[in-house]
Order: structure tokens, then sequence, then C-alpha cells
């Protein structure tokens, strides 16, 4: 197994965790992804490519992750 395999395991295994208190799919992914990924700021499109979620679908979780707090928005000039 490749160190990506291993990690992308892990973010499943976050969200299926996560999806028994009904938390969304993609937004477990997106929380798992957030756990191990390197740089820890990533944007979303680095995080859309890594999960495999289309942009519009990872936007709503990302929303959904800020209101429950497990997110911070933050913006760099550039």
């Amino acid at each position: 197994m490749t160190d990506q395999e291993a990690l992308l395991e892990w973010v499943e295994r976050v969200a299926m965790y996560l999806a028994r208190d009904g938390v969304p799919p993609i937004a477990g992914r997106v929380l798992g992804w957030l756990m191990v990924c390197d740089p820890p700021e990533q944007s979303a499109g680095q995080i859309s490519e890594a999960i495999g979620a289309s942009r519009a679908s990872l936007t709503s979780n990302l929303r959904l992750l800020s209101s429950m707090g497990f997110l911070t928005w933050r913006t760099r000039p550039g």
C-alpha cells in the first residue's frame, strides 16, 4: 500500500466514523483529510482533488464544518 492509499484509507475511516453521528460523508472526508494533509492549510481546490469531491459539494460541506467549529477560513494574499 502506498502512502497516498494509506492516507485515503484513514480519510475514509474518519468519514465512516462521523457518519454514525449524522455528519455527511464528504464533510467527514474533508475533516479526515485536513487531519493528515501536508501542508495543513489547503485550498478548496487541493482538498477537492485529494478526496475526489466536486467543488460545489466541497463548498457546502466546508461551510457545515465551519459552522460546527471544526474549521476556520483563512485567506492569503496572492
